[in-house]
């Protein structure tokens, strides 16, 4: 996800997402939902994010997923 500055997500806020490909599928959409996970007391933590899609590529998206699906 493409953020100004490399900022924390925030509920609400617009987004840009790249899927990598030739070439690269853009989407916009917002964040639903964020928040940081970590794994005890003293394990790493992770960002995690819900994105709505607002508008997308469907086709490039389609190509995305069969490129990256797992068999």
């Amino acid at each position: 996800v493409l953020t100004p500055g490399g900022k924390r997500l925030r509920p609400n806020q617009k987004v840009r997402i790249e899927l990598p490909g030739d070439p690269p599928t853009l989407c916009a959409g917002r964040v639903v939902w964020a928040r940081v996970e970590t794994q005890g007391a003293n394990g790493p933590s992770a960002r995690r994010a819900g994105i709505e899609f607002t508008a997308s590529d469907e086709v490039g998206i389609e190509a995305f997923t069969i490129m990256h699906a797992a068999i």
